[in-house]
């Protein structure tokens, strides 16, 4: 790990003492995220919305104009309704914050 190494350089150096040291390797592993997790499940989402969007688009000439504004009109609703509720509730945890950013994408 890079920040370990970088830590003990400067720990050498009397930069920084252990305990500082610490609290920096404590804070860096709470406040880290797992971009494997991230990248697999954007992909997962974009391949989900992908095919939803070629089923909708294959049948666009015959879906009523009616049905293509109510579904956009509730869409819409729906994800602004949700970011809302998500946002305004402050959840740290991970799964807010991955929820917060889907919805925003």
């Amino acid at each position: 790990m890079k920040l370990s190494k970088k830590l003990t350089e400067c720990q050498l150096a009397k930069l920084i003492d252990r305990s500082t040291a610490d609290k920096i390797t404590e804070f860096e592993k709470k406040s880290s995220t797992p971009i494997a997790l991230w990248a697999f499940g954007g992909l997962g989402a974009f391949a989900i919305i992908l095919g939803l969007v070629s089923v909708i688009a294959s049948n666009w000439m015959q879906t009523p104009d009616w049905v293509k504004l109510a579904a956009a009109l509730v869409l819409c609703l729906t994800i602004a309704l949700t970011l809302y509720r998500v946002i305004s509730r402050e959840n740290p945890s991970a799964r807010a914050q991955w929820l917060r950013v889907a919805l925003i994408v």
